[in-house]
């Protein structure tokens, strides 16, 4: 766990996990508070690398420093959310950039990454990518970005931050933001596998954080292709800066689900049995054809099997 303070009008939770097919984990996440207390506002970001697994890695975790560095250094000027957010876009594009340029084998490194901004009665995402926010509002949902991916191939990305493509800089949203309000932002690992209906299910049947688990626990359920990542943000009141700052844990490696999710109820394995069968078997032919090049006996005769 890592323990991070947050202004207390807020509730915040993260889940993160490499999968049960991908051998590393190229997402990562942002939470940042440059201030106390929320004046300064926050700042929750992910991001979904690509370009091998030292490459994609390395352009998600580049990015999201580089826009966490810009966005600190805006908050206390008052610079509005949705151009903090956007100098904080072009300042990870040209890191990744950098990188890739200096680096033999990184040339085609990239990342998605989108970002959330709440200062006040404010709020703004910033976007480029496949990776989504969503806003439950009441009973409404909303996705609040647009993916920049081929409609004939979810893998095929139109738009990122790196990877040989223009810096177009992102898209951006600026909205009010009101008390209850809940954002969740996660990679095409979760949405691919998961619908909006069974999130807002997952989410809202207790603690958040157990939320953000129970919706990885789905992905997995469903051979969990892709690295997942799930970041959620609910607004306990609005405007934000008014309560008095906590002291919250946050997973700082791969969630639970990664070992509780292969199991059900009571405990008992969901993993299929049948490899652990063929393999004991096997041990067994074995030790009886070593047993009789060795010895000259032979087990089923001794057993009356023959």
């Amino acid at each position: 766990m890592s323990r991070v303070v947050v202004p207390g009008d807020l509730e915040i939770a993260v889940a993160t996990h490499v999968g049960r097919v991908r051998t590393s984990n190229q997402d990562d996440y942002l939470v940042l508070f440059p201030g106390t207390g929320g004046g300064a506002g926050g700042l929750f970001a992910i991001a979904d690398g690509m370009g091998g697994v030292a490459g994609g890695a390395q352009a998600s975790r580049a990015a999201l420093r580089a826009l966490g560095a810009r966005f600190a250094s805006g908050a206390g000027r008052g610079d509005a959310a949705g151009d903090v957010l956007t100098d904080g876009f072009s300042a990870a594009a040209a890191r990744v950039e950098e990188i890739a340029s200096e680096t033999a084998g990184l040339a085609d490194m990239g990342t998605t990454m989108t970002a959330l901004a709440l200062r006040g009665g404010r709020g703004a995402v910033a976007h480029i990518g496949d990776t989504r926010c969503l806003r439950l509002r009441g009973a409404q949902v909303e996705q609040l970005t647009v993916d920049h991916a081929s409609q004939e191939s979810r893998n095929l990305l139109t738009r990122a931050i790196g990877g040989g493509q223009r810096d177009d800089g992102p898209d951006v949203l600026e909205f009010e933001v009101r008390s209850g309000d809940l954002f969740v932002l996660m990679t095409d690992g979760v949405w691919g596998e998961v619908d909006a209906d069974e999130l807002v299910q997952d989410l809202r049947a207790g603690g958040l954080q157990a939320g953000c688990e129970r919706v990885l626990g789905r992905v997995f359920e469903r051979g969990a292709p892709d690295n997942a990542t799930l970041l959620a943000v609910r607004v306990v009141t609005a405007p934000l800066g008014a309560s008095k700052s906590q002291e919250v844990d946050l997973p700082a490696g791969e969630a639970r689900i990664g070992v509780a999710g292969a199991f059900g109820p009571g405990g008992e394995s969901r993993w299929p049995t049948w490899p652990y069968a063929l393999i004991g078997v096997s041990a067994a032919l074995l030790a009886l054809a070593w047993g009789r090049m060795r010895h000259g006996f032979d087990l089923f005769e001794l057993l009356g099997l023959r």
